[in-house]
């Protein structure tokens, strides 16, 4: 009884450890209903492309980047959303899908996109975090798709590395949503494996976020930006 005990204890602590540096996809809009509501209503302005619908859900103080820009203009004037190469779109769409959380448990009046960019790695620099967001995920020992493939992850947090090429991850980070083919080159938390993941299965806890705020019972987007 003792051996069975300490055999399923272990089993247990191995389990955990495997476990440790995983950040499976969460999705808490279904606990608000007037959340739910105000999704609903944003996810028929992204498919329709409303631009002018889109500002009316922004907070008029909506922060779109670090160096102090503020306002629904200067949403306009960066993202250029009336026009047929903007990227916002697909950019929106792609961050709600992969479903949010509430800032703080306990706090129901704010609510960020996507889940990963809350992730933590504990000792690790948070800035270098980043989160494979599918299963079965090649890492690759060159940026191709003809590569050879190191190991599989699933959800796994990761950090950023220094890539041996010598190609910018900053620079992959700003083209992923212009339709370019762009590697990531990362480590594993336990260092034991580094190589490349194709950006459409790893999010930054930098990358670009979307706050929600409910003030006085109404929802709207305050912050949408990358960056630290």
């Amino acid at each position: 009884m003792k051996q069975l005990f300490f055999i399923l204890f272990l089993s247990s602590a191995l389990l955990t450890l495997g476990q440790a540096d995983k950040m499976r996809p969460r999705n808490e809009v279904i606990t608000d209903p007037s959340l739910v509501k105000f999704m609903a209503k944003l996810n028929h302005i992204i498919d329709t492309k409303n631009t002018k619908a889109l500002l009316t859900v922004m907070d008029t103080d909506v922060k779109v980047s670090f160096d102090e820009a503020l306002g629904r203009q200067s949403f306009v004037k960066m993202w250029k959303p009336d026009s047929p190469k903007s990227e916002v779109w697909k950019l929106l769409r792609t961050i709600i899908k992969m479903g949010g959380v509430w800032r703080y448990p306990k706090d129901s009046s704010v609510f960020i996109f996507p889940y990963a960019t809350t992730a933590n790695g504990d000792s690790t620099d948070p800035d270098e975090i980043m989160v494979i967001t599918d299963t079965n995920v090649n890492l690759r020992e060159k940026p191709s798709r003809n590569a050879k493939i190191i190991t599989r992850l699933s959800y796994n947090m990761v950090k950023e590395a220094q890539d041996p090429l010598n190609n910018s991850n900053a620079e992959i980070a700003h083209l992923q949503f212009l339709g370019r083919n762009e590697w990531n080159y990362i480590a594993t938390l336990d260092g034991k494996y580094t190589g490349y993941v194709y950006y459409k299965y790893i999010w930054s806890v930098i990358d670009y976020r979307l706050y929600l705020q409910k003030e006085k019972g109404k929802w709207s987007i305050t912050i949408f930006l990358d960056g630290d």
